[in-house]
């Protein structure tokens, strides 16, 4: 326990009314906080830590379910997980999904105008994420299909971590040295100019929580392509935005990213309309105020009080002008 107000010294100090945990992982051992702090607790799930931490132990996050006032997670699957992992029903809790500010990121000029996957315009497919064992499926499965479906690919993985040589290996064992590039890590702008440069992008994480490089390509006109769980089914819409398939099924994945370099005008439709449900869905205005709304739920009591306060002190005040 001693270790613990060690590590947690600085937000004890502040006495916060309200403690919000940004990852479940993070309240997971730190719930006896709102005891000491006689404060409100939010937690927040983003993904890994619903689908893979802490899988060892059934009540894992028993004290989250428990003491936790509301919990906020990024979508209505991982709000499934949760419930799967223990947390009741009943739970108070708030669907608040990312959001970006979509100035940022330039389409303009994004025109997909020719068919694609020959010598002289090969098809240029793009996947974004740290080369862990959750991500590293997105080489494996993408060189294989640009071996499979017989394109002329150029194949970009923009990424670092642990599995950086293993992927390095599969590429040299497939014979892909030509077709796939390893980017290593980026700055966000050359991250954006690959963005701009491809005309898809790839996502094939064995596990994902809702997937941000989804919709920032999204926004950039890119039309997606998703092997993934059912997890990101809310994020991408499947046959409208780019499309959904099984996990670990490169045959799939060859015929619908050759049906994409095929059809020019069937990847304008999608990067088009991605970019605008992007920018219906995860505007940062909806966000703050969704936060705002349950920062406020959940803390009521003592902001009714506040209120109280404040309006006692406005009329004594003014009470006080008019004896002058």
């Amino acid at each position: 326990m001693l270790r613990r107000f060690y590590l947690d010294a600085e937000v004890i100090a502040l006495n916060p009314s309200l403690l919000h945990f940004e990852f479940g992982s993070l309240a997971a051992q730190r719930m006896y906080l709102k005891d000491l702090l006689g404060c409100k607790v939010i937690v927040s799930f983003r993904g890994y830590d619903l689908n893979y931490v802490g899988l060892e132990a059934d009540d894992y996050y028993a004290d989250v379910w428990r003491q936790a006032d509301a919990l906020h997670l990024l979508g209505e699957s991982l709000w499934l997980q949760a419930q799967r992992r223990g947390c009741p029903q009943d739970k108070t809790l708030a669907l608040i999904p990312p959001a970006m500010d979509s100035k940022l990121f330039d389409h303009e000029a994004r025109e997909h105008n020719e068919a694609v996957g020959t010598p002289e315009r090969p098809f240029r497919i793009l996947s974004l994420g740290r080369l862990e064992w959750v991500k590293v499926r997105i080489c494996a499965a993408g060189s294989q299909t640009s071996d499979r479906a017989s394109l002329a690919c150029e194949y970009r993985i923009i990424g670092d971590g642990q599995e950086f040589e293993a992927v390095a290996f599969a590429r040299y064992q497939l014979g892909l040295e030509n077709e796939v590039q390893l980017a290593g890590s980026l700055s966000p702008d050359e991250a954006l100019k690959n963005m701009q440069w491809a005309d898809v992008f790839l996502h094939s994480a064995v596990s994902e929580g809702f997937c941000n490089a989804c919709w920032k390509h999204r926004l950039c006109a890119c039309p997606l392509f998703a092997p993934m769980p059912a997890d990101c089914r809310e994020n991408v819409a499947d046959g409208e935005t780019g499309f959904v398939v099984a996990r670990r099924n490169p045959q799939k994945l060859a015929d619908k990213l050759s049906l994409l370099a095929s059809r020019p005008e069937l990847r304008q439709r999608m990067g088009q309309a991605g970019r605008k449900r992007t920018q219906k869905l995860f505007r940062l205005e909806d966000q703050l105020s969704d936060f705002e709304s349950l920062y406020r739920k959940v803390l009521e009591p003592e902001v009714a009080s506040l209120e109280r306060t404040r309006d006692e002190q406005r009329l004594a005040a003014a009470q006080v002008w008019e004896k002058r």
